[in-house]
């Protein structure tokens, strides 16, 4: 599949993974192994994606330092 194609797919499903961090932010930031909203708020970035805002604002406005817990150094970074 081709590499347009590809990321025009992508994003529902990285958005979806979003929203399931956002329903249940405990269960992500207990599991030192899940990984996967880490690499899909980096994939909705780098694919430009407008449909992924509400929910990437929602996880960084979480209560206290659950972002933090969540994002570890990306809440800080600034990446160019």
């Amino acid at each position: 599949m081709p590499p347009s194609r590809r990321s025009r797919r992508s994003p529902p499903r990285l958005i979806e993974i979003l929203e399931n961090v956002l329903a249940d932010p405990e269960k992500y930031a207990e599991d030192e192994i899940l990984y996967d909203h880490i690499y899909a708020v980096m994939l909705l970035g780098h694919f430009k994606e407008p449909n992924a805002h509400k929910v990437i604002i929602g996880l960084f406005s979480l209560p206290g330092n659950m972002p933090s817990k969540l994002f570890g150094d990306i809440t800080t970074q600034t990446c160019r």
